[in-house]
């Protein structure tokens, strides 16, 4: 063989080894035991403009930077119930948040990243404390639907659409999408769909639309102004207004892996459709993929929430734990291990809270001496986790609270110049 294309050939294997082995991964999965999340059961997700994730869950939301968690719930925020249900950004980048129990609900409240306001049907014109969806419209007014009708808020004034004084098919309002027109598609439990130009409303049920049934659990609109409509039993119906054409695809018609829907995120001509056995549908219009915990990292079958950031990584949400998916690999990640840090980072501790253990995780950008401490909320040191000597790379420390009472503490790291604390919080 030619020296020179022998020497082509080891360059351009060497080339491909390296490509492959340095390619992000293309899933991630977050749960309670290896990362910040308060719980695994992921209820919602919403990317913020500054690419930030606001996880909702059963115990509380998380705020997730890419790096460092912080947990919002009952301990350390007005609201009155850590589940956490659909959450919506309007465009202040302020967070809309269904404020909810196990067994209850309790408004909605909005969070600016400093200031909390709550929302209920006692301070506001809320018509009901059970609110099941928020979409935000051109002209930032917040839709809201609850189980008393559909409320619109400005953050001045509140009108209420019910099916006593408009046209919405019924006062169950589970869902709600906005087209690129500024129309709104309300969902409803067992009444179909209401579509409304903010002067007149049509209803579409099964009896006179394509709509397989009128049990409507999710929405969502494509680029094209189609709406995606999610049923209980029936599937996904695509739905044109201006051609007056319906598409219904369900497992007996096409790759749909269930019937029964839980969520729907559009990308350009993709749809990723979450269901609530069958696992997540990926569909371009012409082919089906189906991604379920047989042949992917997904943590469990029903999707709860789907999610879209601004790196093109999509976030899934389901009952047992968080995944993010990027066909090209993830993009954002920190790579860790053998890496050394470029600075020295404290993350928040995970669990958080806890009890009784939790583990705090930190990265030394050069060798020297470091000391990790614990503090009660007076100031007084609690425990030492470390003082010693160390090399660069990312470390973990267990902190064991047993002996402690429930409360605020905070750890804090010193190496050299650096210094950085954290807060984290131990409920018993």
């Amino acid at each position: 063989m030619n020296k020179k294309i022998l020497i082509f050939l080891i360059c351009n294997l060497q080339f491909t080894i390296c490509n492959l082995f340095s390619q992000n991964p293309q899933w991630l999965v977050y749960t309670y035991q290896n990362s910040g999340l308060p719980s695994n059961n992921v209820g919602s997700i919403i990317i913020d403009s500054n690419n930030i994730k606001w996880i909702g869950t059963d115990n509380g939301m998380a705020r997730f930077d890419g790096n460092n968690w912080l947990v919002y719930d009952t301990n350390n925020t007005p609201l009155r119930g850590n589940g956490i249900v659909p959450l919506s950004k309007d465009k202040y980048n302020r967070l809309w948040i269904i404020d909810a129990s196990q067994y209850n609900r309790y408004g909605i409240s909005r969070f600016d990243g400093i200031n909390w306001i709550t929302y209920d049907s006692n301070n506001s014109g809320l018509p009901s404390n059970w609110v099941f969806a928020i979409n935000i419209d051109i002209y930032n007014s917040k839709w809201i639907g609850t189980d008393k009708g559909l409320a619109i808020f400005n953050d001045s004034n509140w009108i209420i659409f019910n099916t006593s004084n408009s046209g919405i098919p019924n006062n169950n309002v589970v869902a709600i999408t906005i087209d690129t027109n500024n129309v709104k598609y309300v969902g409803t439990m067992n009444s179909g769909v209401g579509r409304f130009n903010d002067i007149n409303w049509n209803i579409y049920r099964d009896t006179n639309s394509g709509l397989p049934t009128d049990f409507i659990m999710c929405m969502a609109t494509d680029k094209l102004n189609n709406i995606w409509i999610g049923t209980q039993f029936g599937g996904i119906a695509k739905f044109n207004y201006n051609q007056n054409s319906w598409i219904v695809y369900n497992p007996g018609n096409s790759g749909m892996p269930d019937g029964n829907l839980a969520s729907v995120l559009t990308q350009g001509h993709i749809k990723w459709i979450g269901t609530q056995s069958g696992g997540l549908a990926k569909y371009n219009d012409t082919n089906w993929v189906i991604f379920n915990t047989s042949n992917s990292p997904i943590p469990y079958n029903y999707i709860t929430y789907l999610a879209l950031d601004s790196l093109k990584n999509l976030w899934i949400a389901t009952p047992t734990g968080l995944a993010e998916y990027n066909p090209n690999g993830i993009i954002g990640i920190e790579n860790l291990g053998k890496q050394i840090p470029q600075t020295i980072l404290l993350f928040q501790n995970y669990p958080n809270p806890f009890n009784p253990k939790s583990n705090i995780k930190y990265q030394m950008t050069k060798s020297g001496y470091v000391k990790l401490i614990v503090y009660d909320i007076l100031g007084k040191e609690v425990t030492t986790l470390i003082n010693e000597k160390l090399s660069p790379g990312t470390y973990e420390a267990e902190f064991d609270g047993s002996n402690l009472s429930s409360g605020v503490y905070f750890y804090r790291i010193e190496s050299g110049d650096f210094v950085q604390s954290k807060k984290m919080v131990l409920v018993k």
